[in-house]
């Protein structure tokens, strides 16, 4: 009897009951389906983009008025977020930033100032971890990569933030929108619209040119235009005058400052009796924040007319010099009245007879009066009494009040009252110098400097004075262009002073004075040489030796022994001409000094050479046919033009050195 096996159940049903007769390969194969679940990529929970970006901002079409805000990208729970694009809208148009670390596109300067954990790139990697703290990322290399951590549940967010720049002075006026957009992958996320204005504005003026008589004032409207019509300014606008007026012209504005909206206001020209006559243009600003817009006005200052001589009233009888000295308070108000008159030479005359009998009364009535009246007569009154009522304001304390008036002297005539004044008192001329603008005691030095045989007094001067307010007008000096003055002032100090000034000078100002200061100069602050170089030589017979200083010096020298010999050949190039009083051949400029030396047993040579190198910017204006080396004669302090081989292509020249000495290469 055959008998029928029974099957034991369907292949499920086996790997179930094997599952359960083996717990270590169910819990294998439980883990590699959580595995492939979680190796799935799922997109990021939440993402948001937004701007601080002010809505109804008004900018004005100005780079000056440009302005930063920051763009972020939200991303909730430390999800991995590739970014490859950041778009920026202004209405319709728009600008991709493609290099999300930051560039310039349009009218947007891009920066990226904040970066989320795990987001920028195009490559990302998972992570996992187990329920219930959900999955997250780990380090990646390149595509997916495996770590290990915490993952996003319960996680804060993160962001991703760019600083931006809009730079309005492309934009048309009007209003606009502002909309930013990130592209993760093939997807936009989109940032809110925002509104935003543009505007600019223009100054007008009723008239493009106008006159003015002296002793009179004219009027004239001055507009601010808002663009758009009806729009405003983020500020109101400030106004002023952006140029110098002439002697006697002055400006006043009704209103200085104009609303927002646009508006006008009366400008009025005012002229003295003795302003300077002339055409002039005057330039008008208008300032809104940062930005300032301008118009100019074209002025004519007329002459008035003279008087006819019976309408003209009898002049107010001028002070005696004895009403001065009795009441200087009084004096210096009838001293005021007359050179407003124009009786400039009335009031000198008067101050100069009462100084004579009294001086400290004429010097107190000179600081009481208006300062431009006082400089005024100052200017016009002799040197040596200008000089003498200085001082005696110094002696009354009035040092400030009288540096005030020299402040406003032409600096020129000043010079000239200080040149008395150091011959007499340097100490008192330092003092009033002391107590005047930087920019005021490098002109008055310089001038002084520049008058005959007198840079020794402008050094007497700047040896009266601190050495912070010495330092300041030589500085002052080389800035102004001034060089061959504070040279010359230089020449004169004592060693001690100068060595003072010279350390307490900054370098800018020194390397600009040192190629006109005199050797002398140079020779005591231990600048005289740009380069020094020396080498002791030991040749055996019948060699030939070439010892390069061109680097340094610009000089090669060559030595041919006839005999076993050693000696010291050496090359120094000179800062500036070490012999400024000899005489040249006519036409002759020299441009390069130098001191050549070779020194060898004698009749153990039988030539030495030296080759000095030159540069186009070192010859610049000698024509290059025309080069020689020159060497200087003591005997007779005169440049003397010696043999010369010159090599064009080469730049250079060659001498054969038969005496050390000072040499130069010129020409004409």
């Amino acid at each position: 009897m055959s008998s029928v096996r029974k099957p034991k159940g369907n292949f499920a049903s086996q790997i179930i009951k094997l599952l359960k007769e083996n717990k270590a390969i169910s819990s294998i194969i439980v883990t590699c389906l959580i595995i492939v679940l979680l190796l799935a990529p799922t997109p990021a929970l939440a993402v948001s983009v937004s701007s601080n970006f002010q809505s109804g901002l008004t900018l004005i079409k100005d780079s000056n008025d440009s302005y930063t805000f920051t763009v972020q990208m939200r991303i909730e729970g430390y999800e991995r977020v590739p970014v490859t694009k950041l778009r920026l809208f202004i209405d319709s148009d728009y600008w991709d930033i493609t290099n999300i670390a930051g560039e310039t596109k349009g009218p947007f300067t891009v920066s990226l100032s904040q970066t989320a954990p795990y987001t920028l790139g195009a490559y990302y990697g998972y992570g996992y971890g187990y329920w219930p703290w959900g999955y997250g990322y780990g380090t990646f290399t390149y595509g997916y990569g495996y770590g290990y951590g915490y993952g996003t549940y319960g996680q804060p967010a993160t962001y991703l933030k760019w600083d931006v720049t809009l730079d309005p002075s492309s934009l048309s006026t009007g209003s606009h929108t502002f909309k930013p957009q990130v592209k993760s992958d093939n997807v936009w996320w989109i940032g809110d619209e925002v509104s935003f204005n543009v505007v600019d504005y223009s100054l007008s003026t009723s008239v493009s040119s106008t006159s003015v008589t002296q002793g009179s004032s004219t009027s004239l409207t001055v507009t601010v235009n808002v663009t758009p019509s009806g729009s405003s300014l983020p500020d109101d606008v400030s106004l002023s005058i952006a140029t110098s007026l002439p002697s006697g012209i002055s400006c006043s504005f009704a209103s200085s400052t104009i609303p927002s909206s646009g508006g006008s206001t009366t400008l009025t020209i005012s002229a003295t009796a003795t302003a300077s006559t002339g055409t002039y243009n005057i330039t008008i600003k208008g300032t809104c924040k940062s930005v300032y817009r301008t118009t100019t006005i074209t002025l004519e200052v007329v002459e008035a007319a003279a008087a006819a001589p019976a309408a003209a009233p009898a002049p107010a009888p001028a002070p005696t010099a004895e009403d001065i000295i009795s009441n200087p308070e009084e004096g210096a108000e009838s001293l005021e009245n007359l050179v407003a008159q124009g009786r400039v030479d009335e009031a000198v005359d008067v101050l100069e007879e009462a100084a004579q009998t009294d001086p400290a009364a004429a010097a107190e009535a000179l600081v009481g009066m208006d300062n431009d009246a006082a400089a005024e007569v100052l200017e016009e009154m002799a040197e040596d009494v200008a000089a003498d009522l200085i001082q005696e304001a110094v002696l009354l304390g009035e040092v400030e009040d009288i540096a005030n008036v020299v402040e406003l002297m032409d600096p020129v005539q000043a010079a000239e009252v200080f040149d008395v004044l150091a011959t007499e008192n340097p100490e008192v001329a330092a003092q009033v110098l002391a107590h005047v603008s930087p920019a005021s005691r490098a002109m008055i030095l310089a001038n002084v400097a520049r008058l005959p045989s007198t840079p020794d007094k402008a050094a007497a001067i700047l040896e009266e004075m601190s050495i912070d307010k010495a330092v300041e007008a030589i500085e002052h000096m080389v800035k102004m262009k001034y060089l061959s003055e504070a040279a010359d002032i230089l020449y004169y100090v004592s060693d001690e002073t100068l060595a003072q000034i010279w350390a307490g000078m900054a370098e800018t100002y020194k390397n600009k004075l040192i190629p006109y200061m005199h050797a002398d100069t140079l020779a005591k602050l231990k600048l005289l040489f740009k380069a020094k170089k020396a080498n002791l030589l030991i040749l055996p017979a019948g060699a030939v030796k070439t010892v390069s200083y061109v680097e340094e010096t610009g000089v090669e020298f060559k030595v041919s022994a006839v005999k076993p010999t050693a000696g010291v050949v050496k090359a120094c190039q000179y800062v500036v001409n070490p012999k400024e009083e000899a005489s040249l051949p006519e036409a002759v400029s020299l441009k390069k000094f130098l001191y050549l030396s070779a020194l060898f047993p004698e009749d153990t040579v039988s030539q030495i050479t030296a080759t000095i190198h030159y540069t186009d910017k070192e010859m610049a204006g000698v024509l290059e046919f025309t080069i020689t080396v020159y060497k200087y004669d003591h005997d007779s302090n005169s440049w003397i033009p010696i043999e010369t081989t010159v090599d064009e292509t080469e730049n250079t020249a060659t001498i054969t050195l038969t005496e050390p000495g000072i040499y130069a290469l010129g020409g004409i």
